[in-house]
């Protein structure tokens, strides 16, 4: 959802020495971690494999928790 903020209230968060994820980060690790190039294209494709190898549009919330867990 562009324009609402996130990323102010992000940096907001950091900037008072609060842990910030964002599933954006998440998805390029995957791409780090299978060597493509950070680009629109290469994560967009990331993220429709994720969805239909990991069944469903939740793989990104997924990931984030066995991130923080």
């Amino acid at each position: 959802m562009p324009g609402a903020g996130k990323s102010t209230v992000a940096n907001y968060l950091r900037k008072n020495s609060f842990y910030v994820l964002s599933m954006g980060d998440i998805i390029k690790e995957k791409a780090l971690e299978l060597n493509l190039d950070l680009n629109d294209k290469n994560l967009g494709s990331l993220m429709i494999s994720l969805r239909e190898e990991k069944n469903g549009n939740g793989i990104d919330a997924k990931l984030m928790l066995e991130k923080i867990m």
